[in-house]
């Protein structure tokens, strides 16, 4: 994931002068844990660590700063699943928590998933999601074990 704050290429003065900050982060490690309370409503727990590589330049006297932050993130989730075959289950979830960072402190995180599945064993399985939230937006691919 890639944020970019104050990235104004424009010949405008105060350009000069505001700190131009690039964020990316890397791979996205998650431990999910679900509570089944009802066939098709869960909740659970989402733990996640990343690391962030942050570039800082100053235009005026073009200074750079790099440094590496861990980001750890813990949200509480509701998971709703539709009712299908015990070999693919089609469900969405949303999860809201915090996120901190040594540089930013703790900051408000959020997980929403409109559409994933769960394919394979009941034991076993993987999964796949489409992901927009704070800590990951895009895609999440995974393997699951029930116990």
């Amino acid at each position: 994931m890639n944020y970019n704050y104050n990235l104004d290429y424009s010949s405008d003065l105060y350009a000069l002068y505001e700190p131009q900050t690039s964020i990316t982060t890397g791979p996205v490690i998650t431990l999910d844990y679900n509570y089944t309370v009802l066939n098709w409503l869960s909740v659970g727990l989402q733990l996640h660590y990343n690391y962030l590589n942050v570039n800082t330049m100053t235009r005026i006297d073009y200074s750079y700063h790099h440094y590496k932050s861990d980001m750890f993130s813990f949200l509480p989730e509701v998971k709703l699943r539709i009712p299908s075959s015990a070999h693919f289950r089609l469900y969405g979830r949303a999860a809201v928590g915090v996120s901190f960072a040594s540089q930013y402190g703790t900051r408000f995180a959020y997980d929403l998933v409109p559409i994933g599945c769960e394919w394979a064993g009941q034991r076993v399985y993987g999964t796949a999601e489409a992901v927009f939230g704070s800590v990951i937006k895009g895609g999440r691919i995974g393997i699951g074990f029930r116990f």
